[in-house]
């Protein structure tokens, strides 16, 4: 994931992360003096308001900015929104230039927007842009050459966009150099480019209008330095022997410094694994000079002159005087990020979630208080771009750059919880009721949470868990996450955030609705379900592991919610929707589903065993097995097995879910991660995780023999056929045990000694797969060798047994048909492109199916191999695509299945699930059935229409 342009430094305190956002520094004017004309009105205004008059002697009311207005927007060239790490831009209250894909440069008036003209890009188009600046009537982009050792500095009239200069600069841009901070800074005083070598960091400035140098000074060695750039003025902080952090304001004509301050000793909060490990050292600069600092456990903010004005927790806690006699002053904006506060661990924490909105945070200069006013884009999805006189713009990561004017007049408190008072906030407890909870499971008791936003406290709890009685119960829990001045606010937000989710391919179409999004949500300790609903003014977030409790839970919140702030609105249905019936399980589905007396059944990573209604999605029964089920089950004889990675057999009634009985392997250790079992003749076979075979009874679960081999055979299933249990280990041998007695029949060690793949009996042979890439033929009854064929590479699909002929795919992408009988090749198909074949191949009807890892879907003529056509079925299809009634249905870890006419390769329709489709498609009774890796089971209809 490529990072933005904007500076994120993530800090680690107990319980959560710190994050601190600091915008880069840029080139703009101090802003000016409010007009005496335009401030005497406003005086004037508030004092009809509060019904005094303006007299000499009065106390003078406190000024300052009051808002920040929304002036324009504009969208940009970037390659993805969310990341704009290509992004390149520089703010003065002449411009705004902003880079763009193309390599050219776009600049604009920054109180319209609009586009004045367009610096081209760089001869051949080779060079990327790295930084732009703008100052003093021009306009400085930095480029990255092919091969040149550092950027390519050219300057630009602002005006017209004429080319004043250019030339090559030299940056040793080593992570491992002593300098850190942007290599090219650009300021009223000129060019001026940090350069990082291996010995002392060298400054050198060239003149905005010609290129010249104009300037040029030496850092002592033996420090590590640190750079930013206002209007006027470079910022250095340095580290050098003995931990001296100093901070220093360079005139960037001269190089010289305009003053040095000391910085306390500090203390780095990091363990430095080597001595000469550089501290931490950051800093942020705002438009007009004033610098936030950070060295270690220090943190301070300084005035342009080198005033330290307060510490971080003074600059959070400090409070003005009761009585403001002048006019407030407050700096240009130095940060974007929450109402600040100081974190349990001590350091400054402006970050929030989303949907909380942004603040634009300004210094007091007289008193050194942190304030800020929001501007209308969330937090979490916006950062600084830079500052001009009145003016902020800010990236918003839905695409565009939007530009905010500062409103001034008499000061007045920020309003808490962005606009609506605390009271109005529902009490989050009081969304669901215990009637709403029952349908997740009865006994849930609420425990109410988070009471305070933003330093203010909440009369009403903002959060609520709904604990189960049973400790191995699913938490439910609620999260008002705001509050809007307005509902079409709310809504704003919501149809962003659902936009968001789209683009992740985790969300649940299946139960979209009006004001509601389910999606998963992968996290270091498992699977999460969430629900966004929005209603009036309001939106909420419904969380728990239980994918099931979400699903039943969503729409009485919704339910509840319209009651309260839309009376009269019907509780909106679910989108059309091509899913006859969608399943919700509380893990992955990574196997294949099993269709059997109109019940579908499906093994989870929750560790349950589902059975479902085939024509509803009701469920019949689940069964907990106490692990994940990694494989299919087996249905036979009015019973269900199952395995899970515990080593645990299970044997089900199929129609009640009722345990038949219930058998850990001997020996299991819990790391048998895709071992199945195999049925046959009242017999249930499976492999113990201590390298043997063993033989259950399938009425009762008792032994009926067990077999030790020399080779680890935990992940291998065994293959049944003939009265023979074929079992293939992780030292090369496939062994052939009596399926009655487990006595070894036979054994056939491969010359490559490499782990089998499964095994296929065909007829009288037994083919067996090696990762080396052979393919042997061996006698069913003897194990003696047929024939053997090397395909070049590991076999990674097949072998596939149809019309006398094998076919087989390897890791280089090839397919190859072999002749049964004598292993031949009767021809190979190599589409190139892509590095295997990964289990996408089926034969049907005379035609070969393969899927590519290209993401291509061929559909090749079996006798020959001449492509029939192709399809873009996308990347990382991890299952076999299923042929029926002249369909062909393939699914892909996008979360889509396409169902494509068999004879042409045209699309009949598209369905999308929530997660990656990995189980083979299973048709029965004009539906399709597939699972996913979110726990999604879907009934499609075969005749669907695309969606």
């Amino acid at each position: 994931m490529r990072r933005p342009a904007l500076p994120l430094t993530v800090r680690r305190s107990a319980p959560a992360l710190t994050v601190r956002r600091s915008a880069p520094a840029l080139p703009v004017r101090r802003p000016a003096p409010l007009l005496p004309v335009r401030r005497l009105a406003l005086l004037m205004a508030a004092a009809l308001v509060t019904g005094s008059a303006v007299v000499a002697d009065a106390p003078r009311l406190p000024w300052g900015p009051t808002g920040w207005q929304a002036l324009w927007s504009m969208p940009v060239d970037v390659e993805d929104p969310e990341h704009p790490g290509d992004l390149r831009y520089g703010v003065s209250g002449e411009a705004l230039a902003v880079s763009t894909s193309r390599g050219t440069v776009t600049v604009h008036d920054p109180l319209t927007g609009r586009t004045t003209h367009t610096i081209p890009a760089h001869p051949g188009g080779s060079a990327v842009v790295t930084g732009v600046g703008v100052a003093s009537g021009t306009v400085v982009v930095s480029r990255a050459a092919p091969g040149a050792a550092g950027p390519l500095v050219s300057g630009y009239d602002l005006a017209t966009g004429a080319p004043l200069w250019r030339r090559a600069v030299t940056v040793a841009s080593s992570p491992d150099g002593p300098a850190t901070g942007p290599s090219v800074m650009v300021t009223d005083g000129g060019v001026t480019v940090l350069d990082r070598p291996a010995g002392p960091a060298v400054l050198a400035t060239f003149d905005l209008r010609t290129g010249r140098q104009t300037a040029r000074m030496i850092r002592p060695p033996r420090c590590h330095l640190h750079g930013a750039a206002a209007s006027r003025t470079i910022m250095l902080i340095s580290s050098c022997e003995g931990d001296r952090v100093e901070l220093a304001s360079v005139d960037p004509r001269t190089l010289r410094p305009h003053w040095t301050r000391s910085l306390p000793r500090s203390v780095s909060p990091f363990p430095r694994d080597q001595a000469d490990t550089p501290p931490h050292l950051e800093l942020t600069i705002s438009a007009d000079g004033h610098v936030y600092v950070e060295a270690g456990d220090v943190q301070a903010f300084y005035s342009p002159r080198g005033q330290r004005l307060s510490t971080a927790r003074e600059a959070v806690e400090r409070r003005p005087p009761a009585l403001v006699t002048a006019p407030e002053r407050w700096s240009e904006p130095l940060l974007l990020g929450s109402p600040p506060r100081i974190s349990d661990s001590g350091f400054l924490n402006i970050s929030d979630d989303w949907p909380r909105p942004a603040f634009l945070l300004s210094l007091e200069t007289a008193t050194g208080r942190l304030g800020g006013l929001p501007v209308d884009t969330p937090l979490s999805r916006s950062f600084l771009i830079g500052s001009a006189p009145g003016l902020a713009f800010v990236y918003d990561k839905t695409g565009r750059i939007i530009a905010y004017r500062a409103t001034y007049g008499p000061s007045t408190a920020s309003a808490p919880f962005g606009g609506v008072p605390p009271h109005d906030w529902p009490d989050a407890c009081g969304l669901l009721t215990g009637r709403d909870l029952s349908l997740a499971g009865a006994g849930h008791r609420p425990n109410p949470g988070r009471t305070t936003l933003a330093g203010v406290r909440s009369p009403k709890p903002l959060a609520c868990d709904w604990i189960p009685p049973a400790d191995d119960g699913a938490v439910v829990s609620l999260t008002v996450e705001w509050v809007f001045r307005s509902p079409a606010a709310a809504r704003k937000e919501f149809a962003t955030e659902v936009a968001r989710m789209e683009r992740t391919g985790v969300y649940d179409p299946a139960h979209q609705t009006s004001h509601a999004m389910t999606q998963t949500l992968h996290t270091p300790t498992g699977s999460l379900e969430e629900s966004l609903v929005v209603a009036g003014p309001v939106l909420v977030r419904l969380r728990s592991t239980s994918r099931q409790a979400v699903r039943l839970l969503t729409p009485p919140l919704q339910r509840n919610l319209l009651a309260r702030h839309e009376p009269g609105t019907p509780v909106p249905g679910r989108r059309p929707h091509q899913a006859r019936w969608s399943f919700p399980a509380d893990g992955g589905i990574g196997r294949d589903l099993v269709l059997a007396g109109g019940t579908v059944y499906a093994g989870s990573a929750d560790g349950k065993v589902y059975a479902l209604d085939a024509a509803t999605g009701a469920t019949r029964w689940s069964h907990q097995t106490g692990g994940d089920v990694p494989t299919a089950p087996v249905v036979s004889g009015g019973a269900v097995y199952a395995r899970n990675a515990a080593g645990r057999i299970v044997s089900l009634d199929a129609a009640s879910g009722r345990p038949r009985w219930s058998r850990r392997l001997a020996g299991s250790d819990g790391v048998s991660l895709s071992s199945g079992v195999a049925l046959a003749a009242g017999t249930v076979y499976a492999c113990g995780d201590d390298s043997a075979v063993v033989a259950l009874d399938a009425a009762t679960g008792r032994p009926r023999w067990r077999a030790a081999l020399a080779g680890d055979v935990r992940l291998a299933t065994p293959v049944v056929a003939g009265g023979t249990v074929h079992v293939g280990s992780a030292d090369g041998t496939l062994h052939a045990l009596d399926a009655a007695s487990g006595r070894r029949r036979w054994r056939f060690r491969a010359a490559d000694g490499t782990d089998f793949l499964p095994v296929l009996t065909s007829g009288a042979t037994v083919y067996v797969p090696t990762r080396t890439g052979h393919v042997h033929a061996l006698d069913r009854a003897t194990g003696e060798p047929r024939w053997s064929f090397r395909a070049g590479a590991r076999i990674t699909a097949g072998p596939v047994v149809r019309g006398g002929a094998v076919y087989v795919g390897g890791g280089d992408g090839t397919l190859h048909r072999l002749d049964a009988a004598t292993g031949r090749t009767s021809w190979t198909f190599a589409p190139g492109g892509g590095d295997g074949v990964h289990g996408g191949l089926v034969v049907a009807r005379g035609t070969v199916y393969l899927h590519h890892v290209n993401g291509t879907l061929y559909a090749l003529d079996a006798a020959s191999g001449g492509r029939r056509w192709s399809f873009p079925a996308g990347e990382g299809v991890m299952s076999r695509p299923a042929v029926a009634r002249g369909v062909v249905y393939v699914g892909n870890v996008e979360g889509r299945v396409h169902a494509l006419d068999a004879a042409t390769g045209r699309t009949r329709w598209t369905f999308r699930t929530s997660g990656e489709v990995r189980t083979t498609p299973v048709w029965a009774g004009g539906m399709v059935y597939v699972g996913s890796t979110t726990g999604e089971v879907s009934a499609i209809p075969a005749a669907g229409t695309t969606s």
